[in-house]
């Protein structure tokens, strides 16, 4: 197997900043990061979408961050904005007491309720997997 090179790794990096405190400079500063390192893309919060401008790399954006407790509809609003506001991604968190409890159904529907919101983005799910038994995480 042959290694891989500093460059294809960076290509496979996400770069994010999530932290509340995240100011604009900070994003600023993210995004010339990620574009010199040659990552594929910036993850920030919804907030911070206006000042995130990456111009050779994909702009990715949270939905449900951090705990995943919010609303389907509420997701699917956020999932909604940031396919207008032109995000080529959207990393949702799933609701964590739905997999915990077994109510993968609900699960099922707001993945189905963001997808709908915005289809024309990728969509990735986020699962707290230390948070579950290996059941629940082929569940979730």
């Amino acid at each position: 197997m042959t290694a891989l090179t500093r460059a294809e790794v960076a290509r496979m990096i996400d770069h994010t900043l999530l932290k509340p405190e995240a100011t604009a400079e900070q994003v600023t500063r993210l995004v010339e990061d990620a574009t010199a390192l040659g990552c594929f893309s910036v993850c920030v919060s919804p907030s911070l979408l206006p000042v995130a401008t990456p111009e050779q790399l994909k702009l990715a954006v949270v939905c449900g961050f951090p705990s995943g407790a919010h609303a389907a509809e509420i997701k699917a609003e956020e999932a909604a904005l940031a396919q207008r506001s032109g995000v080529d991604e959207v990393d949702m968190v799933i609701n964590l007491a739905f997999a915990v409890t077994n109510r993968f159904d609900q699960t099922e529907s707001e993945i189905r309720a963001v997808r709908e919101a915005a289809p024309n983005v990728l969509l990735k799910v986020i699962i707290e997997s230390a948070a579950l038994t290996d059941e629940q995480i082929v569940g979730a």
